[in-house]
């Protein structure tokens, strides 16, 4: 008995889970944001690029370049032409930083995308690049 409530569980979890996923294809897809902050000391260009990945099995934002380099588990929710995005955890589980630092509280908005017009614009929540003077603009685009 106990065993088919382990698989009833396990059935509405996983169904739970994708369908909260990406419940408007319109959303899946790549998104980058490449932030310039210009040069250091040393005169080197100062680049971060953001890659927000998202479809039905997959909510991740990838943060590389100028002294960072990490992955975030996310989760997204829709709701008419907007794409909030939430922090879960980092790619090894933890909610903490490779400094062991917890930089976003669970569940806290990373970001929302809004569809307005046919461009995508980005609103920065917990995740604000530097050097950003706007919280809303046009920052993602949508790549295949």
């Amino acid at each position: 008995m106990m065993h088919v409530f382990r698989i009833l569980f396990l059935v509405s979890l996983v169904i739970t889970t994708f369908s909260a996923c990406a419940k408007n294809n319109a959303w899946n897809g790549k998104y980058i944001y490449e932030a310039s902050a210009g040069e250091n000391v040393a005169k080197d260009e100062v680049v971060v690029e953001y890659t927000f990945k998202y479809s039905a099995t997959q909510c991740e934002v990838q943060i590389e370049g100028y002294q960072v380099s990490e992955v975030i588990i996310c989760n997204a929710h829709e709701a008419n032409n907007n794409l909030e995005v939430t922090f879960k955890s980092y790619s090894n589980g933890s909610t903490k930083n490779a400094y062991d630092v917890e930089v976003y509280p669970v569940s806290s908005v990373l970001f929302t995308l809004t569809n307005k017009d046919s461009t995508t614009l980005t609103t920065w929540g917990e995740l604000m690049p530097d050097g950003i003077t706007e919280k809303s603009g046009k920052y993602f685009s949508k790549h295949k």
